[in-house]
């Protein structure tokens, strides 16, 4: 697009308590608290491309308990919309709240809905597309790539990874950067989130890190999603991001703060304070136990006393713990051995 189609980026409000931090953009920009609904509008393409988008936003999307959802206008709705896209020849799209400094007329998000492979197109072909429209759909909410997370320890092998892209250097770095820690690295590093970018091999130096596409949003994407847009709700202090994300058990918020060092007297607000829309009435949280049962795990079959262990016992300190209570237990069995024989 043409520098005429930009315009200037105008801040929501934001309680810092001093300047916007590094942390502020390296996350991008998060729709302010009062916006309740994105609208959506196509600028081409056909009613089958059109369906397949809406559908599968409306799938993935507009069912998480968040307080935001995606609107889709009918052809012809001549009302302004936050979110236009595009079917172009790639896939990409304008972070969260930097849609607004796009033009009226022009695309925020750009997606390849095309499926062209010799022999027609194969079941992995529909994963991609799949894969490509959450991802950017993602994107357009303000989430950042799950692989760029600080926890993240993926060794990148630079030249490996433009040659098959055919990206630039620029282009590659800007892509897989590290980003600081603050509100992105609240939550645990997320291998199976939809912002994750595929690791084929030999896109690493050890040569043996694979990561298949991810076609769906994971458990962690949804809840830092809530916990980013929560229903009914005016906090978006790193304080309450926290507190939702980390809830119901005191253990849990504790390791949360301790995961960024987080006081809780932190006021850093990334959202208006007033809601002028009503919007769904859905909980945050569904209830104690179904929650927990979510946190920590994927798997369907983990229990809840798997969850409980992995909560009481935090990952950085699992082993020691586990140490020194074997070798306590061991020393009070050679005691009672000692003094019944």
């Amino acid at each position: 697009m043409s520098g005429r189609d930009f315009r200037p980026l105008n801040l929501p409000t934001y309680d810092w308590g001093k300047g916007p931090s590094t942390d502020y953009r390296d996350h991008e920009w998060f729709w302010p608290l009062n916006k309740r609904v994105l609208t959506v509008s196509f600028l081409n393409g056909t009613n089958e491309e059109k369906n397949i988008i809406r559908d599968l936003v409306n799938e993935h999307y507009n069912t998480i308990k968040m307080g935001i959802r995606f609107k889709f206008l009918q052809d012809g709705d001549s009302t302004s919309s936050d979110i236009r896209v595009e079917m172009a020849n790639t896939s990409a799209s304008l972070d969260g709240y930097l849609a607004t400094t796009a033009s009226h007329h022009a695309p925020t998000m750009w997606l390849d809905m095309s499926l062209e492979r010799p022999g027609g197109p194969l079941p992995r072909d529909f994963d991609q597309r799949q894969s490509n429209i959450l991802h950017e759909f993602g994107h357009a909410l303000g989430l950042k790539h799950a692989h760029c997370h600080p926890d993240c320890k993926i060794n990148w092998n630079h030249q490996f990874v433009q040659n098959r892209s055919g990206w630039s250097h620029e282009k590659l770095e800007a892509q897989i950067r590290k980003l600081n820690a603050g509100i992105f690295g609240l939550m645990p590093y997320d291998q199976k989130s939809i912002m994750h970018y595929t690791v084929c091999k030999g896109d690493t130096h050890s040569m043996v890190t694979v990561l298949q596409a991810c076609h769906v949003l994971s458990k962690g994407d949804k809840k830092f999603l809530m916990a980013i847009y929560p229903p009914g709700s005016t906090d978006r202090t790193l304080k309450g991001v926290t507190e939702r994300m980390w809830k119901p058990t005191s253990a849990l918020w504790r390791e949360g703060k301790k995961r960024r060092g987080l006081r809780p007297t932190t006021r850093q607000d990334l959202g208006h304070p007033n809601d002028e829309e009503a919007f769904l009435n859905n909980p945050l949280i569904y209830n104690e136990t179904e929650y927990l049962g979510d946190l920590l795990g994927d798997r369907q079959t983990e229990n809840l006393g798997t969850v409980l262990l992995q909560t009481i016992l935090p990952r950085g300190y699992r082993y020691e713990i586990v140490s020194i209570a074997f070798f306590y237990c061991m020393t009070i069995y050679l005691l009672c051995v000692a003094l019944f024989h």
